[in-house]
Formats: structure tokens, C-alpha cells, sequence
């Protein structure tokens, strides 16, 4: 079949904003929304608030991750510089948020940790505790000379990255400077960058490294999916799913950010997994519906799917799980 003729795309793109619309409501409280999904390059198919600021929680690390490989582009698998004499100052903020003991499991871990290591533990690839994940993100922050020092590198890499915020470092008290921000927009962009391979004042050879660097898992039709996500609790919920879907067809770019203001525990745990399952839904709804609303240039490169109110079915429930 040809490419859709725009009155048909504009009609799936109104199909699309009623599901998301019922979608939201369903969730029955005051959610805040901001949607992105596209191609590797070029604008958005569909989008809604994406250049509105969120908190990213994790999210934001895919940006960290560019920047400290760029920064130690020439020594990916060498001691990251400073990195130990770091380690042993327990009052530096990037380790403030830890316990004594996890300070302990930290420099176990990250000991002579080379940027490669860094990237792959922060970006979830390799795995670690909850605290020396974060801890991972929070070294390399410090490393590339502390949260607006590394806002500063994100901006100048990319016109498109300068919404993106860096203000404290992982687990810190989220009240004295803020969260990190970003527009879904603007984390859509530093995907697009890895997803088509190019990304500025970077070399084939680095992207290439940071791909590697992220999270995979594969779709039963053989696609893979590279996903970076964030969760932050109250006060307010964070949850972000970020990625994108690459196969022998094309890849689709997808971002996912949700904020819940929370009330009281109980409303706080309900809230918590629903937006799971709010998450997954819209991520489901968008990836599904990418045929459909993709501008006409990207059908032949895009694969052919069921209409995204069935096209869950070629990604079973384990894989899911593993997205989050």
C-alpha cells in the first residue's frame, strides 16, 4: 500500500488524540502529559505539550552519557582521571545522598571504573544496586564539573538538548535547587542523535560506543528497543519512558513523561502503579499508532503493524517489565 494521503493521516492523528485524551481521563486525577514520537531525524509525527518542562528522574542520564564520552573520547576503558580521590571524599554532594554503607558499595564498584564502565552501570546496561546507579550518574555529574557545568556541555552540544536542566545530582534533596528538567522534546533530540548515529562534535566510533552504553531488549518480530527510564517518588510522581524501536524497517523515537502530584500515602502507592500501567499504555498506544500518523515519506521505512488499539501483540508481557 502507498503512502496515506494527508486527509487519512490527519484522521488518524485525531484518532490518536481521542484515545490519549481517554486514556488520561481514565486516569482520574490531575496528570500532567508530555508526548513525542518520530522518526531518527526530522520533527515529530505527534506530540502533546513536548515543549513543556518536566522532571526526568533517570531519563536525563542519556545526555550525561554523551557528554562523558565525549569528553573522554580518546580513553573510554582508561581509570577515569580523579575518579578514586573522588570516591574518598565522603562529603562531596555527589556522594552526600548515600548511607555509610553504600558509600562503601560505591567504591567497591566504581573503583577504577573507566568511562565505558560509568556510562553502561549509570544507563542500567550493566547491572548494580539502586545506589550505585545513581552513584554512577553522580560521578560522572561531578567529573564533567557539577550539575550547571554539565548543563552547559548538554546545551552547547545541541541546540535542540538546551532545555534540558541539570540542577542537583541523583537522590539529592529535591527542594534546595529543583529537579532536572527537560521537554520531551528535547530528550526525543539526544535519542534522535543516537537512533541515526550522528550526533554533534561526536565520532561514528563514540556514538556508536554510547548505543552500545544503553539498555536493550528485543520485540518478538526481532526489532530492538534501546529505553532509558526514569522514576522519581513524591512530592510530585515522576515517570518517564524514553527509547526508541530500531529494526531492518526504520526506528521510531518515542518519550513518555507523566508528573502526579501526590496525596497522602495511600493515594501515593495507588498513583505509583497506576502510572505503570498509564506509562506502558501511552508508550503502547504511541508506538503502535507510528505507521499510521508517520509523515509519507517514512511509510515504505517504517514495518507494517495492526492498528495501535491491537498492536501490543508482538511484545510480550515479560518484555514490558523489562522496559521499566
Amino acid at each position: 500500500m502507498g503512502p496515506l494521503r494527508p486527509d487519512r493521516r490527519a484522521l488518524a492523528v485525531r484518532a490518536l488524540d481521542s484515545e490519549i485524551d481517554s486514556v488520561i481521563r481514565a486516569y482520574g486525577t490531575d496528570l500532567a502529559v508530555g508526548l513525542w514520537i518520530g522518526g531518527p531525524t526530522g520533527g515529530a509525527w505527534y506530540e502533546r505539550n513536548s515543549d513543556v518542562s518536566y522532571p526526568t528522574a533517570s531519563a536525563i542520564k542519556t545526555a550525561y552519557l554523551l557528554e562523558l564520552f565525549a569528553a573522554y573520547a580518546h580513553a573510554l576503558d582508561a581509570p577515569l582521571p580523579g575518579l578514586d580521590r573522588l570516591l574518598g571524599r565522603d562529603g562531596h554532594p555527589c556522594l552526600a545522598p548515600f548511607s555509610r554503607a553504600q558509600r562503601d558499595d560505591i567504591r567497591h564498584a566504581l573503583r577504577g571504573a573507566s568511562a565505558r564502565k560509568i556510562g553502561r552501570i549509570m544507563m542500567a546496561k550493566t547491572r548494580a544496586a539502586n545506589h550505585v546507579y545513581n552513584a554512577a550518574a553522580n560521578v560522572a555529574t561531578a567529573i564533567l564539573g557539577g550539575p550547571a557545568e554539565l548543563s552547559r556541555r548538554i546545551r552547547a552540544r545541541d541546540p535542540a538538548f538546551a532545555p534540558a536542566t541539570v540542577r542537583r545530582y541523583m537522590l539529592a534533596d529535591r527542594r534546595p535547587r529543583g529537579e532536572n528538567t527537560a521537554t520531551a522534546a528535547s530528550l526525543a533530540a539526544v535519542l534522535q542523535r543516537l537512533a541515526s548515529h550522528r550526533a554533534p562534535g561526536l565520532t561514528h566510533r563514540l556514538v556508536a560506543a554510547a548505543r552500545e552504553a544503553m539498555k536493550t531488549t528485543r520485540d518478538r518480530r526481532g526489532g530492538r528497543i534501546y529505553v532509558k527510564t526514569g522514576y522519581l517518588p513524591p512530592h510530585p510522581i515522576i515517570r518517564v519512558w524514553s527509547g526508541w524501536r530500531e529494526s531492518g524497517h526504520g526506528s521510531t523515537v518515542c518519550v513518555v513523561m507523566t508528573c502526579q502530584p501526590s496525596r497522602g500515602r495511600r493515594a501515593r502507592r495507588r498513583s505509583t502503579d497506576q502510572l505503570v500501567a498509564i506509562v506502558a499504555r501511552l508508550r503502547n498506544i504511541l508506538l503502535g499508532s507510528a505507521r499510521q500518523i508517520s509523515a509519507p515519506a517514512h511509510h515504505r521505512r517504517l514495518e507494517s503493524s495492526q492498528p495501535h488499539r491491537d498492536s501490543n501483540s508482538h511484545l510480550s508481557p515479560s518484555t514490558y517489565r523489562r522496559l521499566f
